[in-house]
C-alpha cells in the first residue's frame, strides 16, 4: 500500500529522521502513492542532505544536474555529489565522474580546480596552492569563474594579488575583488620598482583586509612577510636597515664563515673566497633594492641606474683565471692580465684595479682578524680605507 507507505515515511520524516526524508523525497519524485511534484521531492531531498545523508545527498545533486524541481545549477549538482560521494557513496562517484567528463565552460574551470585538490588531498600534500589566471574586476563571465572555484575547493585562504604600481586602479580592484570574493589578505607585488608602496596604505583602509606578504621579485626569495612599520619607513625614505639585515642573516653559513675566518687568519684569502662572497650578497637581491635599504640611501640613489647583476664584469674576470691564479693571486703579471682582460672582455686597467681592490680587501680583513678595530681606525685616519669592488 503506497498511500499508507507515504503516510509513515511522512510521520517519521516531519521527527526529522533523515532516511525518512530520503524515502519521502523518492516516492514525491516517482509519484509512489502522492502525486508527482519534483519540487515536493527536492524538499524532501533536501532537509535529508543537510543532516548528512548520502543518498539524499546524491538525489538532490541529481535534481540540480537534471533541473528537476529545481533550476538545473551545475555547481550546486557538484556541491552535493562531492559530498556523497566522500561518504562512499557509488552512485554519486559516477555522477561525478560525468560531471568531470560532460560539462564544459565555467563549470569545467570549477570541476578542474577540484580535481586537482583532490589529487593533492590524495597524494598527502598539506598545503595546496591554487593560483588563478589574472583578471580584470569588469570581466563579469572571468569573475564567476574565480567565484566558483572559491566554492569548489573552498580554500582556508585567499588572497589577493595586486600590482602596487598600478596606483589607485589597484585599490578600486581591490574593493571590488573583495566585494565577489570575501578574501582573508592581500599580497602586493613590485616593490623592486619606483613605487614605494602607498597603494598599500589605502588599500588596508578601502578592504580592511590586512597585507600579508609582499613581493620584489620574481622569485621565491623575493617574497616577504609584510610589516607595516617597514612600509611606513620605506614611504618616508628612511630605508629598512632591519630587512637588510634579516637578507644577510639568511645567506649566513656559520660553518663557512669559520672556515673563512681561519683561511683570512693564515692569509690565504684568494678569488675563490672573493666570488663565493659575491655570490651570497647576489642571493641577498638585486643591488637597488639592497642599496635602497639603507637609510638616506634612497634619496641619494634616485635616478641612478644599477644593473642587475653589478658584479658580472668581476665574475667574468674571475672566471677568466686559472685555477692556480685564483688560488694564488701573487702570479698575476702582466702577460696573465692581459690574457684574463681579453677572455672577460674587459681592459688591463679594470683587471688591475680589481687585483688592487682584492689586495685591499685582503689587507682590511687581515686587520680585523689582528689588531681589530684599533688598526681599522689607525687605517682610516691615514685615508687608506680601500674601495670596494661593485663592477664597472
Amino acid at each position: 500500500d503506497d498511500k499508507e507507505a507515504v503516510r509513515w515515511f511522512r510521520m517519521s520524516a516531519e521527527q526529522e529522521n533523515a532516511k525518512a526524508q530520503y524515502n519521502l523525497g523518492n516516492r514525491y519524485r516517482k509519484g509512489e502513492g502522492v502525486h508527482q511534484d519534483d519540487k515536493e521531492a527536492v524538499k524532501w531531498y533536501r532537509k535529508s542532505a543537510k543532516q548528512g545523508d548520502a543518498m539524499g545527498q546524491c538525489n538532490l545533486g541529481l535534481m540540480y544536474l537534471k533541473g528537476e524541481g529545481v533550476p538545473q545549477d551545475y555547481k550546486e549538482a557538484f556541491k552535493w555529489f562531492r559530498l556523497s560521494a566522500e561518504q562512499g557513496n557509488s552512485n554519486a562517484q559516477y555522477n561525478l565522474g560525468l560531471m568531470y567528463a560532460y560539462v564544459e565552460g565555467e563549470a569545467q574551470d570549477y570541476l578542474e580546480a577540484f580535481a586537482w585538490f583532490n589529487v593533492a588531498k590524495a597524494n598527502g600534500n598539506n598545503v595546496v596552492i591554487i593560483d588563478t589566471a589574472g583578471r580584470l574586476a569588469i570581466d563579469e563571465q572571468m569573475m564567476n569563474e574565480i567565484a566558483a572555484v572559491k566554492t569548489a575547493v573552498q580554500p582556508q585562504e585567499t588572497l589577493f594579488v595586486v600590482d602596487s604600481m598600478t596606483g589607485q586602479d589597484a585599490v578600486n580592484t581591490a574593493k571590488s575583488f573583495n566585494d565577489r570574493l570575501d578574501y582573508d589578505g592581500v599580497v602586493l607585488t613590485k616593490l623592486d620598482g619606483d613605487t614605494r608602496g602607498g597603494a598599500a596604505l589605502t588599500i588596508k583602509s578601502v578592504v580592511n583586509k590586512p597585507i600579508k606578504f609582499v613581493g620584489t621579485g620574481e622569485k621565491m626569495e623575493a617574497l616577504d612577510v609584510f610589516h607595516p612599520n617597514r612600509m611606513a619607513e620605506r614611504i618616508l625614505g628612511m630605508g629598512d636597515v632591519v630587512s637588510l639585515v634579516e637578507k644577510a642573516q639568511e645567506q649566513f653559513d656559520a660553518d663557512k664563515a669559520r672556515k673563512l675566518q681561519k683561511r683570512i687568519a693564515k692569509n690565504e684569502f684568494d678569488f675563490n673566497d672573493f666570488i663565493e662572497q659575491i655570490g651570497q650578497v647576489k642571493k641577498m637581491g638585486n643591488m637597488k633594492d639592497l642599496m635602497g635599504m639603507i637609510p638616506g640611501m634612497g634619496k641619494a640613489m634616485k635616478g641612478v641606474e644599477i644593473e642587475d647583476d653589478a658584479f658580472k664584469h668581476v665574475e667574468a674576470m674571475i672566471s677568466s683565471m686559472t685555477q692556480q691564479e685564483r688560488s694564488n693571486p701573487s702570479l698575476l703579471n702582466g702577460s696573465r692580465r692581459q690574457r684574463i682582460a681579453r677572455g672577460s672582455g674587459r681592459t688591463v686597467s679594470d683587471v688591475n684595479q680589481l687585483i688592487k681592490q682584492f689586495n685591499d680587501m685582503s689587507k682590511v680583513m687581515k686587520m680585523m682578524q689582528g689588531g681589530g678595530m684599533k688598526n681599522m681606525m689607525k687605517m682610516m685616519g691615514k685615508g687608506g680605507m680601500p674601495n670596494m669592488p661593485l663592477g664597472k
